[in-house]
């Protein structure tokens, strides 16, 4: 096991990978006190990661799980061993003090051994399928809001006119719940690093008014759901939202890409959980889950430790 940094790679070979082991994507992720490259085992796989240092600890965050440039995913034996591997690597020259999951874009094929994995899904829509079928799978109001939305005369725009507002709409319902949020100047990163892999997607009502985006990403195999918004402050058409998706879901498809990721899935929620809603709106577009594993894995003895006083903090309150 080696760590290889992003000019060691070109990007002709990167252009078979996920769109997160591109050069753009890690030099986005990248600021003062985040450095980005990869982990390669003898083998040639190899998997992208976000290493800072918070506090008096150093962690490194895996981006997306392990890929080789021949046979694409490994397999749930292949990949587990890879993380066995990276571990030990980690541990023995004590690169990091934790190993934390990736965002909810990609799933583990197995849990970790002797952690607290967590099983999630993935929600997405199988776009290699014909357009009917995909849009005959959507629920039927689904399919009749977005048929209303066509008549009224909505369009879609792929450019980032709309960002201020876009990004306005984001922050204002981030800081109503209490969440951190990307800045505007990283999102502008973003789409100017990755301008073959990321757009802003509008939709735009009849009056040429904006009424929602989805900032996306993309490679040739999956589209992602990166970052939503939709106008806060001013009613908007019950079915501008699922037009929004079905036209992302078109583009993909004229780009060859395999399928639309929606996000994660949790499994454990009550059927009144705020998070459940959001979870029926996804499923309704005829969503499978994917199935897999997020695990967080410490390193170090001090890192032990402060989570066990991070614990004995929360039961305390």
């Amino acid at each position: 096991m080696k760590f290889v940094y992003p000019e060691e790679i070109s990007p002709e070979i990167l252009k078979k990978f996920p769109v997160y082991f591109q050069h753009g994507y890690l030099r986005y992720q990248e600021s003062a006190s985040v450095r980005c490259l990869y982990a390669q085992d003898q083998d040639g796989n190899i998997i992208p990661l976000r290493w800072y240092k918070k506090s008096v600890f150093k962690t490194i965050q895996v981006l997306y799980t392990p890929w080789n440039e021949t046979s694409g995913q490994l397999s749930p034996e292949a990949e587990i061993k890879f993380i066995v591997e990276l571990v030990r690597f980690l541990k023995i020259f004590k690169h990091a003090d934790a190993l934390l999951a990736p965002l909810h874009v990609c799933l583990f094929k197995q849990a970790y051994p002797s952690t607290n994995s967590k099983n999630l899904g993935i929600t997405y829509v199988d776009i290699r399928l014909p357009e009917d079928l995909i849009f005959g799978g959507f629920s039927k109001t689904y399919r009749t809001q977005i048929r209303q939305c066509e008549k009224e005369g909505f369009t879609i725009n792929h450019s980032d006119k709309h960002l201020q507002e876009f990004f306005e709409n984001y922050k204002y319902h981030h800081n109503r719940q209490g969440k951190a949020y990307e800045s505007i100047e990283n999102m502008k990163k973003m789409l100017d690093l990755l301008p073959v892999n990321c757009r802003l997607v509008s939709v735009i009502n009849a009056e040429g008014v904006w009424e929602g985006g989805v900032l996306l990403l993309y490679d040739r195999f999956k589209g992602y759901y990166f970052i939503g918004a939709k106008a806060e402050n001013r009613s908007t058409h019950n079915g501008s939202q699922k037009f929004l998706h079905w036209n992302i879901m078109k583009f993909l498809k004229e780009n060859q890409v395999e399928r639309y990721n929606l996000g994660g899935y949790r499994f454990d929620l009550d059927d009144n959980d705020k998070f459940q809603s959001i979870q029926d709106f996804k499923t309704k577009f005829g969503a499978k889950i994917e199935e897999g594993y997020h695990f967080n894995i410490t390193l170090s003895s001090k890192y032990t430790i402060f989570q066990s006083l991070i614990k004995l903090k929360n039961a305390i309150r």
